[in-house]
């Protein structure tokens, strides 16, 4: 049986204690219920998009039972993938995020960081940017004692638009 979590709309500005969202669930191609939580700490509701669909909302509850790793999962199967597929769409949505951010940190400001690439600093040397910095000499020099100071000190650097500076 093939379940699928799909047309996902989130609303973090509403999130308090769970996701708010609404959601399709599909069965083996077919889209047979609708999902959603308000955000507020309660379960996630699911329900069939109609009396017709009740049977196979019974039977994707008892395949999901059947293969279940947990009570949790056993007792509350569909609310456990939905759930799951929702964190996972949220968490990789976040990460893209992040990811755009830090890289576009990485084209004014020296990133550094120590063990996480996904935690960083940004080092800045007031309105000035790298590209501005690279132009001059002094500005070459600002840039480089600070590549020093802070690997001496364990970090790595995220940049890759920083050309080698003769160490």
């Amino acid at each position: 049986m093939k379940i699928e979590v799909k047309n996902i709309k989130t609303n973090m500005a509403f999130s308090e204690e769970t996701i708010c969202f609404k959601a399709d669930v599909y069965v083996n191609g077919k889209k047979v219920m609708y999902a959603e939580n308000d955000g507020h700490g309660g379960m996630t509701s699911i329900r069939p998009y109609g009396i017709e669909y009740r049977q196979v909302y019974q039977e994707a509850e008892d395949y999901l039972r059947s293969i279940a790793k947990d009570e949790y999962s056993k007792k509350y199967p569909l609310e456990y993938l939905v759930d799951d597929v929702i964190d996972d769409y949220v968490n990789e949505r976040e990460r893209k995020k992040f990811i755009a951010k830090r890289n576009k940190d990485a084209e004014k400001y020296l990133v550094i960081y120590k063990d996480d690439e996904y935690s960083y600093s940004k080092i800045t040397w007031g309105k000035y940017t790298i590209q501005e910095l690279l132009k001059v000499e002094e500005g070459r020099k600002a840039i480089r004692n600070s590549i020093v100071k802070y690997t001496d000190m364990g970090y790595k650097i995220f940049n890759k638009n920083i050309p080698l500076l003769n160490f």
